[in-house]
């Protein structure tokens, strides 16, 4: 019993090799492959398609059955050529244009060989939502480009490990349109200094020397994260807050990315209201 578990196991050791091929897949990729023969004018005979694919007409036989159940092939006799219906072209002209756009994306954002990124796209094609695909094909065509969002970001994956200077801000939040600069500003540097960490990054926020000894409003800076205010540390650099708290927004049009972070000051040592909260705002390169 432990020998047949083992055997159905599909974990590899790494993540994104160890999700085996579901039924559905399989049937998708079967489906395309029908899809190009029949639009290249072939046979669509069940010994070619077992060897393209390498599977037992067993095991084909099977596929057909849940093909034809789906819609996507009329009812054949045993043994004679497939024949899409006219939903399964229209499906299997998707699963093409799905698997063709992805190919080439991977190709020239990814640098993947051709190889490559058509096996990501074998198994990315039959999860990814119509309006994702659409946007890959309009990249593709046009060099479109729209701006993203990031939380929770790993500094590590975008910067090499090292310390970087920024422009930052810290504004009021009632006033959006336009925004207004929070009268705590003109106690802080307008460099914040980013540390990449192997495994965490912190942003520095440095008082002013001039501005010290006038800084009466505050004696505290807070951070919220996802499960709430924190107490920054104050050292010789600076308030120390964990980078983890900017929300990132890239902008597609230019080459710059914004990050945002809730913080807020208080006089005592207290958890603070509405009043004291601001926004960090920080553009990065």
């Amino acid at each position: 019993m432990r020998e047949e578990k083992e055997s159905r196991d599909s974990f590899r050791g790494q993540i994104g090799e160890n999700v085996r091929q579901s039924r559905t897949e399989i049937e998708e990729n079967i489906l395309r492959l029908l899809y190009e023969w029949w639009v290249q004018g072939r046979r669509l005979n069940r010994d070619a398609v077992c060897g393209q694919l390498r599977m037992n007409r067993r095991k084909l036989a099977w596929y057909i059955t849940s093909m034809t159940e789906h819609g996507y092939l009329e009812n054949s006799s045993c043994g004679g050529d497939l024949v899409l219906t006219d939903f399964g072209k229209e499906q299997g002209a998707d699963c093409h244009r799905r698997h063709q756009s992805i190919t080439h994306f991977m190709q020239i954002t990814c640098g993947l060989d051709e190889e490559r990124a058509e096996e990501n796209a074998c198994r990315m094609e039959h999860v990814l939502s119509a309006d994702a695909i659409e946007g890959m094909y309009h990249f593709i065509r046009q060099g479109e480009l729209y701006d993203s969002i990031i939380r929770n970001v790993d500094f590590c994956s975008r910067y090499p490990a090292r310390e970087y200077a920024f422009c930052m801000a810290i504004y009021r939040l009632d006033r959006r349109y336009p925004r207004v600069l929070a009268e705590e500003n003109a106690c802080f540097e307008e460099t914040v200094h980013l540390a990449v960490r192997e495994n965490t990054s912190v942003l520095y926020l440095k008082l002013l020397p001039e501005s010290v000894p006038a800084v009466e409003a505050f004696s505290f800076l807070w951070y919220k994260r996802e499960d709430g205010w924190q107490k920054a540390e104050q050292t010789e650099r600076g308030f120390c807050v964990p980078a983890e708290i900017l929300t990132l927004t890239s902008n597609g049009r230019y080459s710059f990315t914004e990050g945002e972070g809730m913080i807020a000051f208080t006089k005592d040592d207290t958890f603070p209201d509405e009043a004291a909260c601001r926004e960090l705002n920080i553009y990065l390169w």
